[in-house]
């Protein structure tokens, strides 16, 4: 009705030659087409956020990092709690990003409830949120956060809560959404989580401490052997020394004085005889 108010003004001016009037009357409807335009696109962005508003209602996060839904695993929620409260100890856990491979789609508007829930139930979460919130991005604290917290999960078998990217354009070109864009990302999680085990535990160092620890076991091992050894030739010595004492007490019991001092007598005997010989035939010559 505004449009057709417009367009008959228009006509009844140049009816009666007002020039004038014409571009009054046109720049005022440029004016109404404007304001016209302007309103559309307004109700278009209203109706567009309560769209999105609605979308992110029924996307948003309202589980906590550890929380589980299948029974089956319910034995390691209290387990991964207590790392992922852990965590918030660690300054690392917030400022380090995840890796190409395993990039995610993150957003804080999601995750508002939860952060909201973490923040009460982790003063050190808290703590460290106060600490570093003027260091860096909100969204950037979060992402490194919540992606540790997918780590921790996937360490015990359980999903991660993270929303993969969508494949690129030039992915799509080659094959659409391949179902294997999923896979793959997973696999990639899975190499990280591999890789965060083995940092934790760092088989080359526990090699060598095993090493070590079988080196001084032998040396032990050794000593002892040596110990025993010694005191058991102790225990041979006395023993011989023993049975030698006992041997010469009892042939001592066996000897006869007289028959000593005889024997003694005789072989003074012979020597004395041979020295005759001696001299007797020294004179001879």
């Amino acid at each position: 009705a505004g449009m057709a108010s417009w367009l008959g003004g228009v006509v009844e001016s140049l009816k009666q030659g007002d020039l004038q009037g014409i571009v009054d009357k046109a720049a005022g409807g440029i004016e109404q087409l404007a304001s016209g335009i302007k309103d559309a696109a307004a109700e278009v962005h209203q109706e567009a956020n309560f769209i999105r508003m609605q979308k992110n209602v029924s996307d948003e996060v309202t589980a906590l990092p550890w929380e589980c839904d299948d029974e089956s695993k319910s034995i390691v929620v209290e387990d991964l709690m207590e790392k992922i409260l852990g965590i918030s100890l660690n300054e690392e856990t917030f400022t380090t990003e995840p890796t190409p491979a395993t990039e995610f789609i993150f957003s804080t508007d999601r995750h508002v409830q939860v952060i909201m829930r973490l923040l009460e139930l982790d003063p050190n979460l808290a703590k460290m949120h106060y600490r570093l919130s003027s260091k860096m991005e909100e969204e950037e604290f979060w992402k490194n956060y919540f992606h540790r917290c997918a780590l921790l999960r996937a360490e015990v078998g359980l999903d991660t809560m993270l929303p993969h990217k969508p494949p690129s354009a030039s992915g799509g070109s080659r094959g659409g959404n391949s179902p294997t864009s999923g896979a793959e990302d997973d696999a990639a999680l899975d190499a990280e989580v591999s890789a965060e085990l083995e940092n934790d535990f760092n088989f080359s160092d526990m090699q060598e401490d095993l090493d070590a620890l079988g080196e001084e076991f032998d040396a032990e091992l050794e000593a002892e052997i040596a110990a025993e050894l010694d005191a058991s030739a102790v225990e041979d010595g006395a023993e011989d020394g023993e049975e030698d004492l006992d041997f010469d007490e009892e042939d001592l019991e066996f000897i006869n004085e007289e028959e000593i001092e005889r024997e003694l007598a005789e072989a003074t005997q012979q020597k004395e005889e041979k020295e005759k010989q001696g001299e007797t035939a020294g004179e001879g010559e």
